[in-house]
């Protein structure tokens, strides 16, 4: 019994100490911040190599000062959508989302993506983000 108490603590410390290594070596995870994550349905729903390219030129031709809701399809080629999340404002000026869209295909997203409507001085999508992906 005592060899078993003995075997248990010496796993535990060993545990432990590990643990207290591995927290060291990894760090914690940022927010998401700007990124090429979507649907699972993005791949097989982009129809040409650089959809992303062409929902940032659609964006430019829309006018500066039409506002757009959070939600609202900015505008869509196939049945992926650039759309607002989350902006404090409760949506934006054509204006300002011109000033960030281009971040999406320059991040190296060819097809869905988000970016922070604050990039590059802030980038966390909880704060609201321009959004290209999947609408059904």
């Amino acid at each position: 019994m005592m060899m078993i108490r003995t075997l248990v603590l010496a796993v535990a410390i060993l545990t432990s100490a590990v643990l207290a290594n591995v927290t060291d070596i990894i760090p914690p995870v940022p927010d998401l911040g700007i990124n090429c994550r979507g649907s699972s349905y993005c791949s097989s729903a982009c129809t040409i190599a650089n959809t992303a390219a062409v929902l940032v030129t659609n964006i430019n031709a829309v006018s500066n000062g039409q506002w757009f809701n959070n939600g609202d399809h900015i505008t869509c080629y196939g049945n992926i959508c650039a759309f607002l999340q989350n902006t404090l404002e409760g949506g934006a000026y054509g204006s300002t989302i011109k000033g960030y869209a281009h971040y999406i295909p320059e991040h190296g997203c060819t097809c869905c993506g988000s970016v922070p409507t604050g990039f590059p001085n802030d980038n966390n999508v909880a704060d609201g983000q321009l959004t290209f992906n999947f609408v059904g």
